[in-house]
């Protein structure tokens, strides 16, 4: 057996070693401190909590919870750095129904052994008198009598001062403050009737008064255009019930950053039910797409195990399968009773066929004349398409160009998604004309980022609203967005005003598409050049053609025209093929002509 300690030997670690590998399953970065205390605050009973930051040298300082909770006696102050000191379970057996957020006594021990931290406390009902206890790097340095408001406050400050390799690795002053905005987004949605105030450097972030709606919280912190598309879900069944709100169909996320999902006032992470809430949707999404949803389940807490990790982010959930099953039911449900036509398209009610329509508009070019009520569309839809044809127009090949796919005849297009297309062999070529012009459109945006970047300006700039953790992010961003042609200034608190985009994007001004850029962003942390190329991707993809839209003969032979000018134009950015094709002999074979 490898012992794996030089010599073979095996030894204790000394106590401080010990605290100092305990506290870092608990305290990962700051937001796990600012986690950690508001939820000891809500167990307390607080309806008002207040998270303060201080910033210095472009890191985080100081960290300040207060709340309006029970307080704390003298003795139970003390005793609350003990390690696995707890009021909140007594033994084995409780673990099986702890209804509170914390119960491991582990929060306040870990925090206090890689920073500085005092506690003041003041018991509810307990005299004038609180307590002060200060702690630094695991050692007490001083307890003692203060004057204090009923409640607790806890400050914590230099975290990781005695730890550098885990100071050395904590992301950007404006990635830790997201991280932070992420924790109290999730906090904050999953106890609306808590009252909550951030404050950053003395400044207030949020104020949310305590009670009011759900809705109005989404408002808060994901914008009122959300707010205004949310749906509400409420039912119950034999082993959970789910209450909350989901949005819309139209408003989507290119990864499920905005799922939040909570299990008995816990707020958690799981794949399997973020999955059931996208699957409730079935084909109302894009298989790359999620909703925005804040969903409370209730589930028997002797069907839970909440004891999984540190962090306390993951459960295990008994019969999972069938809670997933039964939460993708009812989304499907909520959806049911809603009327989910697409809004603010540019179309009026009249331009509808009816009340109860909800497919897809079709243009009729063979003699069959324009679908009634829809008429004044098409002319305008053709004209859009000529838009985005005329902004991918590329310069006429050099004399070296050898195209890399064949001369094609369009022989027309099948379901407003795909062009059939005839070579001189006589190959039938089927060619998907999003994934197509997402090439092309591809193509001329990576070119445009190896040159100077061009911009125009819109005549009037698109506000947008975002979350703050979404704002902290994009204040971080900015500087990146910029080079790829976007004029993007705050607008406000946690507002923006765009007011130039890329040329290549034509006169679009789409939100949307700052967004997704967004979404790549709070996705996950790469090289520049990575992240360069999966904003590409998305100004491709948003500026393509997309299935759906209807072309005329001319606009189809001018789009292969342009593929077959790229350098790779087989694929879309995203590795889907652009085009099928069927030679004469497999037609032949398919048909039992050989």
């Amino acid at each position: 057996m490898d012992t794996g300690g030089p010599g073979g030997r095996i030894h204790l670690l000394d106590p401080e070693t010990i605290r100092q590998i305990a506290a870092g399953e608990v305290v990962e970065r700051p937001s796990s401190v600012i986690k950690e205390l508001v939820e000891n605050s809500l167990d307390a009973g607080a309806q008002t909590v207040e998270v303060e930051i201080l910033t210095r040298e472009k890191s985080i300082w100081m960290i300040r919870v207060t709340d309006d909770g029970c307080g704390m006696s003298p003795e139970d102050a003390v005793l609350a750095f003990t390690r696995h000191a707890t009021s909140k379970i007594t033994g084995i057996d409780d673990l099986a129904n702890a209804g509170t957020l914390g119960f491991r006594g582990e929060a306040l021990a870990s925090i206090a052994a890689v920073s500085a931290t005092t506690l003041t406390t003041r018991l509810r009902g307990g005299g004038p008198g609180g307590a002060r206890v200060v702690y630094r790097g695991g050692t007490c340095e001083s307890r003692g009598e203060c004057g204090c408001p009923e409640g607790t406050t806890v400050e914590v400050s230099e975290i990781f001062f005695n730890i550098p390799a885990r100071a050395k690795f904590q992301k950007s002053l404006q990635g830790e403050l997201a991280s932070i905005s992420t924790v109290l987004e999730s906090i904050i949605l999953s106890n609306p009737t808590i009252g909550f105030h951030y404050l950053l450097n003395g400044k207030e972030r949020l104020s949310i008064a305590p009670g009011g709606g759900l809705v109005d919280r989404v408002g808060a912190l994901f914008g009122t255009d959300v707010a205004r598309r949310l749906i509400p879900v409420r039912e119950q069944r034999e082993k959970v019930s789910v209450g909350g709100v989901i949005s819309h169909p139209s408003i989507t996320r290119s990864n499920p950053y905005q799922v939040l999902i909570s299990v008995n006032g816990r707020s958690i992470y799981s794949r399997p039910l973020i999955a059931a809430v996208k699957e409730g949707y079935g084909s109302l999404l894009p298989a790359d797409r999620y909703p925005v949803a804040v969903l409370e389940l209730t589930i028997p807490r002797d069907e839970i195990d909440v004891n999984v990790h540190p962090s306390k982010r993951q459960i295990r959930i008994s019969g999972e399968r069938e809670v997933a099953s039964g939460l993708s039911a009812m989304i499907r449900n909520a959806l049911r009773t809603q009327d989910l036509r697409p809004r603010d398209v540019g179309l009026s009610a009249d331009t509808l066929p009816g009340q109860g329509w909800k497919g897809p508009l079709r243009y009729e070019e063979q003699g069959k004349g324009p679908v009634p009520g829809v008429r004044e569309m098409f002319p305008a839809a053709l004209r859009t398409t000529d838009q985005q044809l005329r902004q991918t127009e590329l310069a006429p090949p050099g004399p070296d160009h050898i195209p890399l796919i064949p001369e094609m005849e369009c022989l027309g297009q099948l379901g407003d998604s795909y062009i059939l297309a005839a070579t001189a062999r006589g190959e039938l070529v089927i060619i998907d004309q999003h994934a197509a012009h997402e090439r092309i459109f591809y193509d001329q945006v990576t070119e445009a980022t190896r040159k100077e970047r061009i911009s125009q300006d819109l005549l009037v700039p698109v506000v947008l609203e975002f979350s703050p953790r979404e704002a902290d992010i994009l204040r971080t961003a900015i500087p990146r967005i910029k080079e790829e042609g976007f004029g993007i200034e705050e607008f406000g608190k946690d507002s923006f005003a765009v007011g130039a985009i890329p040329v290549i994007l034509g006169r679009c001004e789409d939100p949307g598409v700052i967004r997704e850029i967004l979404a790549e962003i709070i996705r996950g942390e790469g090289s520049p050049g990575m992240e360069r190329e999966r904003i590409c991707r998305i100004i491709a993809c948003r500026g393509a053609l997309k299935a759906g839209t209807v072309c005329t003969s001319e606009q189809c032979t001018r789009l292969i025209r342009q593929l077959a000018r790229t350098r790779d134009p087989w694929t879309c950015p995203h590795g889907r093929p652009t085009m099928i094709a069927f030679s004469r002999e497999r037609l032949d074979k398919l048909f039992g002509r050989t």
